[in-house]
């Protein structure tokens, strides 16, 4: 059984720019988004018919406005991006045109982007490239082509690049050759060893595809696929022509019959497999054999699937659907995803959009914590998928009687019910099983039954004896939750020595697959809401927060990555410790680095803005309304001079209204913001319905005398700043929750009070 969770896109991945993502992304306009790519640590977005390109890393937010940082965006592309790839041992990625022009970027250890070379993979400037793959074994980039003139015959090119940086920036490149010549236009992807060429026909006819891999020398090992049938050829020499791979498999072809036009080629990151649809809903999967298996060099399974009448069109044909996890996914013009299983075929789950929200397509994916993701008009959506185990003994399967044929069904059924509910009887009736069992074991003859099964039971009770003795001397730790806890702690220090994106997006899957055990392997022995910090304490943080004078192993940038990472952790899973856990960190760092009083404020400031713009939305924590609290406070902390307005906008604007009062108390009256800031709370109390709750403590802060005339000149005046509102907009216009008469007693006891000011 699968269970699918989905989320928007900026609360699971957190990438700089947000809000240029979702200015982009959330959009009526089809014609807007034309392609997104999901790579780990990076999303890219092509707009205008993919020739503008965005791109959104995630990266620390102290890196994100930083001097001189550099995006990597392209406003014109002429020609269109066909596709991107990222080869992550060494962080290089290829942005290539329909030209077959290439540019080639490096995402340095510094968050940055650095332009290492471009170049064409095409010999002649009116060729265009159909489609193209990136082998990650090979480091090879094989490519469909076509003369623009020439619609009918194509070509399939491959072209070694350098590994490393400084090769391809000085331009050590072999010239691009031919592989497979005169064939028709085809998808390339990489399987195994090997790549796979798959005619694209548009309508019912009989299909070739040819699976090519080197083989010795110059020779290269080919097999040609049609239907499940799959003859190799052994090994040719490059570059082949079409028309003889075809004669050679004359025989297969008479036998075959025709297959259905299709949809493209997609590959399975997670299993290695390709799978081909069909529109008639025929799965064909091609997976390449071992060494061992000499019969043939792939291998190829179909099923058969329940099509939806009509697949989303999108400006990219291919977008409408895709595989991952076995799972195929399958976009409709009725705004649902179908996900169906790619091994047995059925259909698992029907992903609906919410109202009036409409697909434009499906992203590319090429991270495994994701399922799929879906460009929808509300921006783009991802969703994860995760196994879940059933019970091996249901309770219902047991005769209803109790009467079993061995012990050995009472004590596993005793021993379910002492999991769901303990208590001493069931613990009691165990005991006297084990004597009985232990009385019977002298006794001979015994049924061939019991026989078979008392080597589990004497194993089970023997496992019983060692819990019942640990059990009074310490308690046992989940082994479950020490496996896990061991796995994330190897992977925490893996990733120190990782580039910070590589690490960044390793730690970003663990935070949320395991969030509460990262969080402890990230703090160790750190006590965050510990106020008075002795100086084994301070030499603690230091350690864990990578700081430039810890005696630790941590380096600066991944200190940035930590800090970020435990504040998204402790606001979803401890959001009443994530106030002190900033202060303790800003503190330390104080002490660390050796700021001057001068500057002191301007370092406070930076640690709690960086906490501020990592953090999500509230309903992504535990408990929200604490969340909430929180972010308003660290709002507070780290604005300057508009904190407590922008403190308060957020909580009254996440209905935190117990908060908001309480901050308003804690500002005082005396502050030039207060009436202000009264009259905003008033305001989104009164259109919120819920001052009668709260209306003694509202008023008990209602602006003095000398500060009321100034309320007026707000109340009429929209022109003095940002918490200025008319009339209108301060009184709720709906069904009445105070009407307005019930301010005249406090405004008439506020005048009779001060008879010399009435004017």
């Amino acid at each position: 059984m699968t269970k699918f969770t989905t989320h928007a896109l900026t609360s699971c991945v957190p990438v700089c720019r947000s809000e240029l993502l979702d200015e982009v992304t959330k959009t009526d306009n089809s014609e807007q988004v034309s392609r997104v790519w999901i790579i780990p640590g990076h999303v890219f977005v092509a707009v205008r018919n993919a020739t503008k390109l965005l791109t959104f890393d995630c990266k620390p937010v102290i890196h994100h406005n930083s001097i001189g940082a550099r995006t990597l965006d392209f406003p014109a592309l002429t020609p269109s991006v066909v596709d991107i790839f990222m080869v992550q041992s060494s962080h290089i990625t290829y942005i290539v045109q329909q030209n077959g022009h290439v540019h080639c970027w490096h995402f340095t250890a510094e968050f940055q982007w650095s332009s290492i070379t471009e170049f064409d993979l095409c010999e002649n400037k009116d060729t265009e490239v159909i489609s193209m793959c990136m082998h990650p074994e090979h480091n090879t980039l094989y490519w469909c082509e076509h003369r623009t003139g020439d619609q009918s015959v194509y070509r399939i090119c491959s072209k070694i690049l350098p590994q490393d940086v400084e090769e391809l920036r000085k331009k050590k490149q072999k010239a691009s050759c031919v592989i497979v010549e005169e064939c028709p236009a085809s998808d390339v992807l990489p399987l195994d060893n090997g790549v796979l060429i798959a005619p694209r026909y548009k309508q019912n006819q009989i299909r070739v595809c040819i699976f090519w891999r080197p083989s010795v020398l110059e020779l290269v090992s080919v097999a040609t696929v049609i239907g499940s049938k799959v003859r190799d050829l052994h090994d040719r020499r490059s570059p082949l022509l079409f028309s003889d791979v075809f004669l050679n498999c004359i025989a297969d072809l008479s036998e075959a019959s025709d297959t259905a036009a299709d949809f493209g080629v997609k590959k399975d990151i997670t299993s290695g497999k390709l799978v081909m649809l069909h529109s008639d809903g025929c799965v064909y999967s091609f997976q390449a054999k071992g060494a061992k298996e000499e019969e043939t060099s792939v291998s190829v399974s179909s099923i058969k699937i329940s099509m939806p009448d009509q697949l989303l069109q999108c400006h990219h044909p291919p977008d409408a659907w895709s595989v991952n996890k076995n799972i195929i996914a399958i976009a409709t013009q009725t705004n649902t995803v179908r996900l169906y299983d790619a091994t047995e075929g059925h259909l698992i789950h029907e992903l609906k959009m919410e109202g009036s929200v409409r697909i434009h397509s499906l992203a590319t994916v090429h991270s495994s914590a994701i399922l799929l993701g879906t460009v929808t008009t509300s921006g783009v959506t991802v969703v994860q998928g995760g196994k879940i185990t059933k019970k091996a003994v249901e309770n219902d399967t047991l005769p209803s009687d109790k009467h079993f044929q061995t012990d050995a069904l009472q004590v596993a059924l005793l021993t379910q019910q002492r999991e769901d509910n303990p208590s001493q009887s069931i613990t009691d009736q165990l005991s006297a099983l084990h004597k009985k069992w232990k009385d019977l074991q002298a006794h001979q003859p015994r049924s061939q039954l019991s026989e078979t099964v008392d080597t589990y039971l004497a194993e089970f009770w023997r496992l019983e004896e060692e819990a019942n003795q640990l059990g009074k001397s310490q308690s046992i730790p989940s082994p479950a939750a020490h496996n896990t806890r061991e796995m994330i702690s190897d992977a925490v220090s893996r990733s120190r020595s990782m580039a910070p994106d590589a690490a960044m997006a390793e730690l970003l899957w663990m935070a949320q697959k395991y969030p509460e055990d990262l969080l402890q392997v990230l703090l160790g022995d750190l006590n965050v809401e510990k106020e008075e910090l002795t100086a084994e304490d301070q030499a603690l943080w230091q350690v864990t927060l990578g700081l430039e004078n810890a005696d630790g192993h941590l380096n600066l940038q991944y200190s940035t990555i930590t800090f970020e990472l435990v504040c998204r952790l402790l606001y979803q899973q401890r959001p009443q410790s994530l106030v002190p856990f900033v202060r303790n960190a800003q503190t330390v760092s104080e002490q660390a680095v050796g700021v001057s009083a001068f500057v002191r404020r301007k370092h406070m400031q930076q640690y709690y803005m960086r906490a501020i713009e990592c953090l999500p939305e509230p309903n992504n924590s535990v408990d929200p309304g604490k969340a909430a609290s929180a972010k308003g406070q660290i709002i507070l902390l780290g604005a300057s001079d508009q904190g407590p307005e922008l403190a308060l906008r957020f909580l009254l604007r996440h209905s935190q209204w117990s908060e908001a009062i309480s901050l308003l108390k804690q500002l005082g009256a005396d502050t030039p913001q207060h009436t202000s800031l009264f009259f905003l709370l008033l305001q989104h109390l009164l259109q919120g319905q819920a001052l009668s709750d709260y209306a003694p403590e509202v008023f008990s802060l209602l602006p003095s005398w000398k500060s009321f005339l100034p309320a007026l000149k707000v109340m009429g005046d929209n022109s003095g700043g940002q918490c200025l509102t008319s009339s209108q907009g301060l009184f709720y216009s709906g069904s009445p929750d105070i009407p307005l008469s019930a301010l005249r007693p406090h405004l008439m006891a506020l005048l009779s009070s001060h008879p010399k000011q009435q004017q």
